[in-house]
């Protein structure tokens, strides 16, 4: 039996509507006081100009290129992050391919086995990504996926950050992770045995996106 590891993050803003009204308490002058045209025309542009609404500055949201990652530099520190780590990797999630921090699109990525590392995903994506640690490529109707799935076989802390907001997992065993285009970073904290040192394969099964190239190569030394 899969167990399966689901983050969704979402934000519900609810907003309420406040009326405001003014009602006059005495009723107007029978005869209504005479002002020059002049001074009648200062008054009003002064009221116009200290009632009207400060203009709203509008800045446009950076945007990366087609494809791009807004990738983590290298040798970057993070202060949200699991403890007791050996060494750290950083695997960013984009549309629809896996990158490093320099920039590359479905790099070969080496960790070392025998530590106890961590893997920070990074989710840059516009849509649900998933992300499934394997060997033996399944491909038939139905069924998509691994016959070995690292995360079954080496239990793992799975770490969710929502800002400053951290949900922890321990101790898990999992067949994917899929991650919301809202949650942007998870870490994986594990530590993989000698034995299953050797070529993995890190893909995306979401609909069509393996078909598409999210897919990549992971190796244990």
């Amino acid at each position: 039996m899969h167990s399966h590891i689901r983050a969704r993050a979402s934000v519900i803003l609810a907003g309420g509507a406040i009326l405001v009204s003014a009602c006059g308490a005495g009723s107007a002058p029978a005869v209504a006081p005479t002002v020059a045209p002049t001074v009648a025309a200062t008054v009003a542009a002064t009221v116009a100009a200290t009632t009207a609404p400060a203009p709203v500055a509008t800045v446009a949201p950076a945007t990366s290129g087609p494809g791009q990652v807004v990738a983590h530099k290298a040798g970057e520190t993070h202060k949200l992050q699991p403890k007791r780590l050996e060494a750290v990797f950083e695997i960013d999630m984009g549309d629809h391919f896996f990158g490093n921090p320099e920039g590359d699109k479905n790099p070969t990525f080496t960790l070392p086995a025998g530590k106890t590392i961590g893997i920070h995903i990074h989710n840059a994506g516009e849509v649900l990504h998933e992300i499934m640690i394997g060997r033996t490529l399944v491909m038939k109707e139905g069924e998509h996926g691994y016959e070995q799935n690292l995360t079954e076989l080496v239990p793992s802390d799975v770490f969710f950050y929502y800002g400053d907001v951290k949900a922890e997992v321990g101790g898990a065993t999992y067949e994917e992770i899929e991650m919301d285009e809202g949650l942007v970073d998870v870490w994986i904290r594990l530590n993989v045995p000698a034995e299953l040192k050797g070529e993995w394969e890190i893909g995306c099964f979401a609909p069509d996106h393996y078909e598409k190239g999210m897919h990549t190569k992971l190796i244990f030394k």
